[in-house]
């Protein structure tokens, strides 16, 4: 195995570990409450459990922006770019800032959606990478995204409007004029473009997902 295999195998390993984390809290809370309905448990305690390891599984993501740009990996540079930014900056700059938001049903599908489609990407990539990944990895990394995606970016677009009225009053990570950089930026005015631009590059992600099912699994054509 060369070093570039090798690297990618401890990468892909890690990055499974990290949502597997996430995946496995979010999993436990959901069968407490499903069979231990007098659990007190909250929404907001499983988040402060899985959120370091979904926040460094994020950050590690933007490697793969790099692994594309350098042939280290499939996949183009354009679609590794669109799928870091958009959830690096909704988890980062909007759920964890903001606290009612670690409460929020909306953010625990979000993140479970992440983790469920990231654990069994994760395990296709290390499969490939060492053998022929089994059919049946291969069947789920190219159809869960059918149900997950929609989910990811439904989600993704209801956290960015439901916060809007506290990023406005709170002006959170605005930049007011003067100032030494004669710099001006509104957090809110970016988000509403952002709520506009998900209509476009959501459908634009889920088409190149479909495209990519076709070559993977030619049954489904």
């Amino acid at each position: 195995m060369d070093l570039s295999k090798l690297y990618l195998n401890v990468y892909n390993t890690s990055q499974g570990f990290l949502w597997m984390r996430v995946l496995v809290s979010i999993l436990w809370f959901l069968l407490l409450r499903l069979f231990r309905p007098n659990n007190s448990w909250t929404l907001q305690e499983v988040y402060y459990i899985y959120i370091p390891y979904a926040h460094r599984g994020q950050s590690l993501a933007w490697l793969e922006v790099m692994h594309a740009a350098f042939g280290l990996a499939g996949g183009g540079v354009a679609t590794a770019f669109v799928q870091c930014l958009g959830r690096y900056v909704v988890l980062v700059y909007v759920v964890e800032p903001i606290a009612f938001m670690h409460s929020a049903w909306v953010t625990t599908i979000m993140l479970f959606a992440w983790a469920l489609a990231d654990v069994v990407r994760y395990l296709f990539y290390i499969q490939s990478y060492l053998s022929r990944p089994w059919q049946t990895v291969l069947w789920l990394r190219y159809s869960l995204f059918l149900i997950l995606y929609p989910i990811g970016i439904v989600c993704e677009w209801l956290i960015y409007y439901f916060t809007l009225e506290y990023v406005d009053s709170q002006e959170l990570f605005a930049v007011r004029l003067p100032n030494a950089w004669n710099f001006a930026f509104d957090f809110g005015i970016w988000n509403r473009i952002v709520l506009l631009m998900y209509l476009y590059f959501g459908v634009f992600m889920f088409t190149h997902m479909v495209q990519q099912r076709k070559k993977k699994l030619p049954a489904v054509r």
